[in-house]
């Protein structure tokens, strides 16, 4: 219960909806712990954003961050698309050496995160 007092800010079911937007199968289930933790890491993210947001607006002498200021720092932030796994991801995965897996889904810098996982 600790932990869901410190992740504040997004309601459980709207993270559950946002995860289940991304699943190919609609019968994929999330647990707690998965759903606590996508909910901090929303909130990091809508964190870093807004002090990004902020330092562009001071940079450019500005008091008051607008939308421009946000849609500037996002491509900083999110980036979509597929990726090829290195070796050590696919091994850590218990995946068949030689075969080449994707993942899709949505990178944070500095944080990685992949919603789901591609053919």
């Amino acid at each position: 219960m600790e932990r869901e007092e410190k992740a504040v800010g997004f309601r459980k079911e709207t993270v559950g909806r946002l995860l289940h937007l991304h699943f190919r199968d609609g019968r994929t289930r999330v647990n707690g712990d998965a759903q606590l933790l996508m909910m901090e890491m929303l909130n990091v993210f809508v964190r870093e954003t807004a002090a990004r947001a902020a330092r562009q607006a001071q940079a450019e002498d500005l008091g008051k961050v607008d939308v421009e200021h946000v849609e500037k720092v996002l491509p900083q932030l999110v980036r979509t698309g597929r990726r090829t796994q290195t070796a050590a991801q696919r091994s850590s995965m218990g995946s068949v050496p030689g075969t080449q897996q994707r993942c899709t889904g949505l990178l944070l810098s500095p944080y990685s995160f992949w919603i789901s996982r591609g053919p």
